[in-house]
């Protein structure tokens, strides 16, 4: 006699089938996924932001604004820097010229022998008394003078007539007295020029070794070298 089979299984198989396919379109809320291992974060380490990482950037974006900032003191003062020392050559280049050139100057290229500088660095001696051309008297270079008028009782008192240029070019820079022949001027006058020098030396109102402090503010305020 054959086996009898039951017709339930045969009815119930399709029905789990059909669950199968419907649960994926299923408007039923889905169950919360399971935690990725220790091995799964070791791998996406790099891939997920860093906690804190906004105020790093902002320190970051700090530090590179004072970096740019030094860097561009740096090179402000390399080019000052720079900037001085071409003016240094060129200033030692210019006090090694005896020939002072003035705009307008038309020159040749056989001026610029050496043998026709060395004419320019000789100096000549003023033919001329500066004193008697300007009608100076050399004794009131350095004091005040008060002056009296004549044929009355009232007395006024002039500027002062402090000369400290006058008197230090006439000056070496180791305080002697220059000679007539460098001067140019007449024995009275040389005479009284020196009487000058040695009265403002000894009463201690011009130095005797170097120029006088007012020109020496003058010349670094003009921008003058020695």
């Amino acid at each position: 006699m054959p086996p009898r089979l039951s017709f339930l299984p045969a009815v119930t198989a399709p029905s789990a089938l059909l669950r199968r396919l419907a649960r994926p379109l299923s408007t039923s809320p889905a169950l919360s996924q399971s935690k990725p291992n220790s091995a799964f974060d070791i791998l996406t380490l790099d891939e997920r932001p860093a906690p804190g990482n906004n105020a790093e950037r902002v320190q970051n974006l700090v530090r590179g604004g004072k970096f740019a900032q030094s860097e561009a003191q740096l090179a402000r003062k390399r080019f000052e820097l720079q900037q001085l020392r071409e003016r240094k050559t060129s200033d030692d280049y210019m006090k090694q010229m005896p020939r002072k050139w003035r705009t307008g100057d038309v020159y040749a290229p056989h001026d610029m022998n050496p043998h026709q500088l060395a004419r320019w660095k000789k100096r000549t001696a003023p033919k001329h008394d500066v004193t008697d051309l300007l009608s100076l008297n050399p004794l009131d270079m350095y004091k005040v003078c008060c002056l009296s008028s004549i044929g009355s009782r009232k007395r006024r008192k002039a500027d002062n007539d402090q000369n400290f240029s006058m008197i230090s070019e006439y000056m070496t820079s180791f305080g002697q007295i220059k000679n007539s022949r460098d001067t140019g001027l007449r024995p009275r006058n040389q005479r009284r020029m020196a009487k000058a020098i040695r009265r403002v030396i000894g009463m201690g109102i011009h130095p005797s070794v170097h120029f006088h402090p007012e020109i020496i503010m003058k010349r670094l305020q003009g921008g003058q070298k020695w």
